[in-house]
């Protein structure tokens, strides 16, 4: 079944990318971001550059009304990225990125989740590491070894750092990050950094 999504960008140049890279996606190009408000639990490819000026107000307006917005720009940054995510953007990223990236940040927001441009998903994690507090429930939950690499992926190590680290292979790494995952009922790193981090405020 072809999935819809919503889009705006006053580049034609842009939309035609986006329709090239999500050919099996059923798109709707708004001519004006004030067509947004007309839908409801939709999800929203949205041109940074088109709109600025009015992102805040338009992502209180969307929340309202359950709409999820993919923001995305030509020379997307680090330190921008951050502020999307706290402004309530449920991803943010590149938008020239490939086929891959779009498909992947499309399927997480779907679910649920919140999607960040791969290059700047270890800083940011690094920037949440803090000293380890583990929760009882969670030693309880992960064996040994899953909660050694749970806290290296929170501080932001690739598989192939963490395997060099506990001198392992990157494929039994990636085999116990999938049980980490299945286990704590998350999506990815960034949702299991988002997870430790929440634990400490509890």
């Amino acid at each position: 079944m072809t999935r819809s999504i919503t889009a705006f960008s006053d580049d034609l140049a842009i939309i035609n990318i986006w329709e090239k890279r999500l050919h099996h996606y059923s798109i709707t190009v708004l001519s004006s971001i004030n067509e947004l408000f007309s839908y409801t639990n939709t999800l929203l490819l949205l041109d940074a550059s088109s709109c600025y000026k009015d992102l805040i107000q338009i992502l209180y307006k969307a929340q309202k009304a359950n709409i999820k917005i993919l923001l995305l720009e030509e020379n997307p940054s680090f330190e921008k990225g951050k502020q999307a995510l706290k402004l309530g953007v449920s991803g943010y990223g590149d938008s020239h990125m490939n086929t891959i990236y779009f498909n992947f940040a499309l399927e997480t927001i779907e679910n649920g989740f919140i999607w960040l441009y791969p290059k700047f998903t270890s800083q940011l994690i690094q920037g949440m590491t803090q000293t380890p507090s583990i929760p009882s429930f969670i030693e309880e939950i992960l064996s040994k070894r899953e909660l050694e690499i749970a806290l290296l992926i929170k501080e932001g190590h690739t598989n192939k750092e963490i395997s060099t680290l506990l001198d392992i292979s990157p494929h039994t790494v990636k085999s116990h990050s999938i049980k980490i995952y299945e286990k704590l009922n998350i999506k990815n790193r960034l949702s299991l950094s988002l997870f430790f981090r929440n634990m400490k405020k509890e």
